[in-house]
């Protein structure tokens, strides 16, 4: 073999040994994928977005991306725009067992909220109607249920398939994110939940290096088209419900007459009384609807404004010294604090209750004027979707009797006339 045969011998060898190695490195390229957490709306045609006056606030319930086909090294970043968890489940379970055994309620494994059983306030609960508290669980970023500390950029969590990683809820406003780094095998596949609003799911996939993953600009086209859908669903639905009155008669003879405590579909929410405003006789009965809520909780407090003295005992600061299990009580937080991590001597300490009545309810179910308080206590789509039922006896002005909802900017109106 003379010199320039040899020369040509080993460049071929060089230029495929080249392949073998460039072509798999691209296949390998670790991707940042960015999906939306959901995304806020103002509805109404007399609406004005700057000063949010004659709005009604509606929410895409979704997370804003197709079915994701990912690979393994690739790194998912959750931008939240609302009040909501990103919570990784382990490779295989079904979102829906996971659903049913796991969320909604009180004190399941990852439920938003758990019983307090430290609770000292001047209205205690009882084991049946027990004082509640937001889950460390869910509240915070928790991997197997235990609270972590990454899921910053610096600090990205690690999702290898065997146990929930949970991003834990905002701390604060947009622009909150939350990373995880996919390290689960190729082939498995996983669900993303809210565990809040535990219908909004997002599915991932870990497909083959060779295989095609979804691009940001797949995302978001279909971010883009997810919104435009939600808020003409939003918009008409608003238009037609807003004065829609509705009654009907009950089995005993009864007319009763109806207000639906938000509106839901399938995609989204609209955070509302419907009807805004319902004329009645004097001692008539209104019924309060949460049967058809998918994604939101709702109370119907009145009226206004007495009734706003129930956020004194509203997520309160507390401190826990000795935790649930130990003897001691709760203690207030400190009230000269500037942030969160100045109201407990130690941080880890801190927790936000929520009184029993103000959780369950309370009221005989006959309103009798500016000094009575009914209070429906949290229904919807994680608690109890019983309608809560109010006789109204007491008159009104022309103005009518304000409730609003204690977790949402909605409020209504029950104008009471005298009995032809």
């Amino acid at each position: 073999m003379n010199s320039r045969v040899r020369q040509l011998a080993v460049l071929s060898v060089i230029a495929l040994l080249g392949t073998l190695f460039v072509v798999p490195s691209a296949a390998q390229a670790q991707n940042n994928l960015t999906i939306q957490v959901s995304n806020p709306m103002l509805v109404g045609p007399n609406c004005d977005p700057q000063t949010q006056k004659g709005c009604r606030t509606g929410e895409s319930m979704r997370f804003l991306a197709p079915t994701l086909n990912v690979h393994k090294g690739d790194t998912l970043t959750f931008d939240f725009a609302g009040f909501h968890t990103a919570s990784l489940l382990p490779v295989g379970q079904d979102w829906l067992a996971f659903r049913a055994a796991n969320t909604g309620g009180v004190g399941k494994p990852f439920s938003a909220f758990i019983p307090d059983p430290d609770d000292t306030t001047a209205d205690g609960g009882t084991a049946e109607r027990p004082s509640i508290k937001p889950n460390p669980a869910v509240e915070r970023p928790s991997i197997g249920g235990v609270p972590t500390d990454c899921g910053t950029e610096a600090n990205p969590c690690t999702y290898d398939g065997g146990e929930v990683v949970n991003s834990g809820l905002p701390g604060g406003p947009p622009p909150v994110r939350f990373k995880v780094t996919i390290d689960a095998n190729p082939g498995s596949g996983f669900w993303v939940m809210c565990f809040l609003h535990t219908h909004m799911v997002l599915r991932v996939n870990v497909v083959e290096n060779a295989a095609a993953a979804t691009t940001q600009a797949q995302i978001d086209a279909a971010k883009a088209s997810m919104i435009a859908f939600d808020r003409e669903w939003a918009e008409s639905t608003d238009a037609q419900l807003i004065n829609a009155r509705s009654s009907h008669t009950t089995a005993s003879g009864d007319r009763v007459f109806d207000v639906k405590a938000g509106v839901d579909s399938h995609w989204a929410n609209l955070n509302g009384f419907y009807p805004k405003r319902t004329t009645v006789p004097k001692g008539s009965v209104v019924r309060f609807h949460w049967e058809q809520q998918i994604y939101e909780d709702h109370t119907v407090t009145m009226p206004r404004p007495a009734a706003f003295s129930l956020f004194d005992e509203f997520f309160v600061p507390m401190c826990d010294p000795d935790g649930d299990s130990g003897p001691g009580p709760d203690t207030p937080g400190n009230p000269d604090a500037q942030d969160p991590s100045q109201l407990c001597a130690n941080p880890a300490q801190l927790e936000f209750d929520v009184t029993s009545r103000v959780f369950h309810g309370f009221g005989d179910g006959t309103f009798t004027g500016a000094s009575d308080l009914e209070h429906s206590g949290i229904r919807g789509a994680q608690f109890s979707n019983a309608p809560f039922d109010v006789r109204f006896t007491a008159r009104s002005d022309k103005k009518g009797w304000g409730f609003f909802c204690m977790l949402h900017p909605m409020a209504g109106r029950i104008i009471v006339k005298p009995v032809r």
